[in-house]
């Protein structure tokens, strides 16, 4: 092959979307996209997808129209409290919080953000839990172009001695 066919060397991640629920699972997920974020010196972008269903019983129950904006203070707390300073890419993420179809919104941020790589968590759900609850990164896998770590929950199983 010539050198002047040889493919370009790849550069790295340069653009990293985190999709997050607030679970104790998505710091864990948070702290991986960090991670990765830092190593690439890449862009990270959290995202947080409200259901629409509840922003507007919200809105309408308690006269509350402010819920996507309640939902971004909530994810800058969440990302600052995951996040020490010293964790940090050095440029505070991008924080965005959105309403609708979770998976549907996840694949705009995506590309609204140019990202190259999604981070996402996976709750492990099997049998009829899955069937009825769906699995939104079921959903983003099946229908992106771009590159997803996906990160399952880890659970302890204790050692039991007889």
């Amino acid at each position: 092959m010539a050198a002047s066919q040889r493919p370009a060397r790849w550069e790295g991640f340069r653009s990293i979307l985190c999709p997050i629920d607030f679970s104790d699972h998505s710091r864990s997920v948070l702290r991986y996209a960090n991670a990765v974020a830092r190593r690439s010196r890449a862009a990270l972008h959290v995202c947080y997808v409200n259901d629409p269903l509840l922003v507007a019983a919200a809105s309408s129950r308690l006269h509350y129209p402010g819920a996507v904006v309640q939902s971004r203070r909530e994810l800058r707390t969440f990302v600052e409290t995951t996040l020490p300073r010293r964790f940090s890419t050095g440029r505070a993420p991008t924080i965005t919080a959105m309403s609708g179809e979770p998976a549907e919104q996840i694949l705009k941020a995506a590309e609204r953000f140019r990202a190259d790589l999604i981070i996402l968590g996976t709750h492990g759900l099997t049998g009829m839990e899955r069937l009825f609850l769906g699995s939104t990164a079921r959903a983003v896998l099946q229908r992106t172009k771009v590159p997803v770590l996906a990160i399952p929950r880890v659970t302890r199983k204790t050692n039991v001695r007889g």
